[in-house]
């Protein structure tokens, strides 16, 4: 028997990622919580700003001439008024295609790089459908290692910025990709190549150790 595919709607996909957003939170709860005083997170199950937005425009037009300048409006952190306390905002940004893109803004108070990969790997799964029961348990005890200090007089802003940045583009062509692949495979004990992401990741790091050096 043949299979059907179904192509949900533009409400449809908002009402699946926000209900798997949800899930996400149950397991991620700090973010659904606020930052309190510069000291602590208040886990008091606030859930995260979710907005959507419609673009008058498809999607293809967009990749194959980006405008850099508009890509902070698929971001929520400009359309809130005050996002200094939230760890986490969301905005999805559906076109006239029926695609979508997901804007997403986390505090790097409670987040790095990794954390929030991590999150968002997450909540794919949960939209796709996945089964995670038997994915790891995040933990957030780290406290419990490293007893926080008194940083009371310490006055770094918090949260979000709304500092205006420059997004730029790097294109990277199938052969320089394959070049780092090369140089980067080298004295590696494994059979696995490493992958486009860690090559990109290895190289773009080692560029600004070198700039800082």
């Amino acid at each position: 028997m043949q299979k059907i595919w179904v192509i949900p709607t533009s409400s449809e996909k908002c009402h699946l990622l926000k209900k798997s957003l949800s899930e996400a939170l149950t397991r991620f709860y700090p973010l659904a919580g606020g930052l309190r005083n510069n000291l602590y997170i208040e886990c008091k199950d606030n859930g995260v700003p979710f907005l959507e937005f419609r673009v008058q425009s498809q999607l293809s037009n967009f990749v194959r001439n980006p405008n850099f300048d508009d890509l902070n409006k698929f971001l929520p952190c400009d359309q809130l008024d005050d996002a200094g306390d939230i760890p986490l905002s969301v905005q999805v940004n559906v076109f006239d295609c029926g695609d979508v893109a997901i804007g997403t803004c986390f505090s790097h108070k409670i987040a790095d790089g990794l954390s929030v990969v991590t999150f968002l790997n997450f909540w794919a799964k949960l939209a796709r459908g996945v089964d995670v029961s038997n994915m790891p348990i995040s933990r957030f005890d780290i406290a419990t290692f490293f007893p926080p200090r008194d940083i009371s007089g310490y006055k770094r802003s918090s949260g979000s910025t709304k500092e205006k940045t420059v997004p730029k583009s790097f294109v990277f062509s199938d052969s320089a990709i394959s070049a780092l692949k090369s140089k980067y495979a080298m004295g590696l004990d494994t059979p696995k190549p490493p992958s486009r992401l860690e090559v990109l990741t290895t190289f773009i790091w080692s560029r600004l150790v070198a700039a800082n050096g």
